[in-house]
């Protein structure tokens, strides 16, 4: 199957794919939503809102690698 350190890499990897690439996604789809909310403050709250999760997405998958390599440094790999 592997060692623990292979495991952790991969998840390391896939978890910066799929959140990486649902933010950019998340975030494109909030821009849209504030250009087209046409000063309606509700739909720009929900814009914003939209806007703001995915850049915390994105800085989820940034600092993957980081979370990864606190656990392998916890279990000594």
């Amino acid at each position: 199957m592997g060692s623990i350190t292979d495991i952790l890499n991969r998840l390391r990897d896939t978890l910066m794919l799929v959140i990486g690439s649902l933010s950019l996604v998340m975030l494109t789809v909030g821009g849209i939503r504030y250009v087209t909310a046409g000063g309606d403050k509700d739909g720009v709250e929900g814009a914003k809102r939209t806007v703001r999760n995915a850049l915390l997405g994105l800085a989820v998958a940034i600092l993957a690698p980081v979370l990864i390599q606190i656990i392998k440094t916890i279990l000594g790999q």
